[in-house]
């Protein structure tokens, strides 16, 4: 299937990891474990908050670093291939 049997794979795992978190949340069986949604969740979401957006930003640089450099080298070297830009 090629690429678009790779894209339906990965969509079918992430969704299969999805239905396991909710219905480990809603079986029952493991009370104690999840006693509801709280305030002291939100205790220390600012930190988290912080930590995302470093992060979001540090993969947009990164992204945009290796489409300037595709872009600078387009026209120059017509025989330089995406497997070079690989990390």
């Amino acid at each position: 299937m090629g690429l678009a049997g790779a894209a339906i794979a990965e969509n079918v795992s992430w969704w299969v990891v999805v239905l396991a978190q909710v219905g480990y949340v809603l079986c029952g069986c493991f009370k104690k474990s999840w006693t509801g949604f709280s305030v002291a969740a939100f205790k220390s979401l600012l930190g988290f908050v912080k930590l995302s957006l470093a992060s979001a930003v540090m993969l947009c640089l990164e992204l945009w670093y290796y489409t300037i450099v595709i872009l600078m080298l387009y026209g120059s070297t017509p025989d330089v291939t995406m497997n070079e830009f690989k990390t």
